[in-house]
């Protein structure tokens, strides 16, 4: 992309994780997006609201999309924080993504899990980490969505695949 600005040609953004004073974008609107998410999971009266994604430092549209988060659970008086699973750029790639999760993420996940307040309302960046979260709690004892609600985002196939089915934006 930095070579096709180089060079003049015209470049609109289909995924939000670019500049959009550099590059116009055509994609969902992400403070609608938090705010749905927020809302939702207030509604279950949860101890704590946690936004988790795989990746959040060095991704500009996941760090926008925490803050906003934690914005809108203060606007609404309630405790929020964000996560992520994978520390280093190197950990997070397309394929990671996909296979279940080992290693430090996964025990990471397990520590996250096992540390928030119950009941905790979880909204993961996308739904293939929403499906992992599910299949953590439940391997670890945990009651999803009684202890430990989980929403997705994306309404990827992911989202009905596992018990339980996932709830997603």
């Amino acid at each position: 992309v930095e070579d096709l600005l180089a060079a003049g040609v015209p470049v609109i953004g289909a995924s939000g994780n670019w500049p959009v004073d550099r590059i116009p974008c055509v994609a969902f609107d992400a403070g609608a997006v938090v705010e749905a998410a927020v809302e939702h999971l207030t509604a279950l009266r949860p101890a704590l609201l946690v936004h988790l994604e795989f990746r959040t430092s060095g991704v500009p549209m996941h760090e926008r999309r925490a803050q906003r988060f934690r914005e809108a659970a203060a606007r609404r008086g309630l405790p929020a924080v964000t996560a992520e699973l994978f520390r280093r750029a190197a950990e997070d790639d397309a394929l990671t993504r996909r296979l279940p999760l080992a290693g430090r993420p996964a025990k990471r996940l397990a520590e996250l899990l096992l540390a928030w307040p119950r009941p905790a309302a979880v909204w993961c960046g996308e739904d293939l980490l929403a499906r992992r979260v599910c299949d953590a709690a439940v391997g670890l004892g945990l009651r999803v969505p009684r202890g430990i609600a989980v929403l997705g985002l994306g309404a990827f196939r992911a989202a009905p695949c596992g018990s339980p089915a996932l709830s997603t934006l």
